[in-house]
């Protein structure tokens, strides 16, 4: 992971939080645009006027790239999953919502990584699939466009409420159009990185730590 210093980390989770005041009159929304200066720290803010066709940009003085409001179906493709019971048996893992099922001789994709969404059931709890896989049809898998960050597009889908679009009045039910039209906030390819390569290390650190506390509490017989 390339080594970054707490400001710039802390900058970069700053520009993320945008702020949207909605205006007076219809159809417009009154944006805060922020820009920084490298010298003072010292950040200065003002309002714009735009329709809502208008895209977030926030640059700062010292280059920092733009983040941009952009809509899911700008930075993945979303694929549906099938029925793999007609599959003979092999080394493809299949994927539900649930997780991993079974394993087939066959693909949905053989080289694309992506990111599994349930369409059915489970809705709040997507999760990464490295290729290849394949997904039954209650799991979407959305591929990340080509200057999309895998693990940017994975905290970018863990930060929707998604339940919040369930379309059903009883099995929970997300639709491609309901995630195509979800906004996002996107900054360049190589702060995707960056973040994605941070949230990356500290979910294993995360995990590691969990694990050690596990085994630390089948060893002793302190712990209830």
């Amino acid at each position: 992971m390339p080594r970054r210093d707490a400001a710039s980390l802390a900058e970069s989770r700053k520009l993320a939080g945008i702020r949207i005041v909605t205006g007076t009159t219809s159809p417009f929304t009154r944006y805060e645009r922020i820009s920084v200066s490298p010298a003072s720290c010292s950040i200065r803010s003002e309002y714009v006027i735009a329709s809502y066709t208008f895209k977030l940009q926030y640059k700062c003085n010292n280059s920092t790239p733009a983040w941009e409001q952009r809509k899911f179906s700008d930075i993945v493709n979303v694929c549906s999953g099938k029925d793999y019971k007609r599959l003979e048996e092999g080394p493809i893992p299949v994927y539900g919502t649930g997780g991993f099922m079974t394993s087939v001789d066959e693909a949905l994709s053989y080289d694309r990584d992506a990111v599994g969404i349930g369409r059915k059931g489970t809705l709040d709890k997507p999760y990464l699939l490295k290729a290849p896989f394949w997904t039954v049809d209650t799991l979407f898998y959305a591929i990340p466009k080509s200057d999309m960050d895998l693990e940017f597009v994975h905290c970018s889908f863990l930060n929707v409420d998604w339940k919040s679009k369930d379309e059903s009045t009883g099995l929970p039910s997300l639709s491609k159009e309901a995630i195509n039209e979800t906004i996002a906030l996107v900054p360049s390819f190589n702060e995707q990185s960056r973040l994605g390569d941070f949230f990356y290390n500290l979910d294993n650190l995360i995990t590691l730590h969990q694990r050690k506390r596990l085994s630390i509490r089948q060893r002793s017989p302190v712990w209830s």
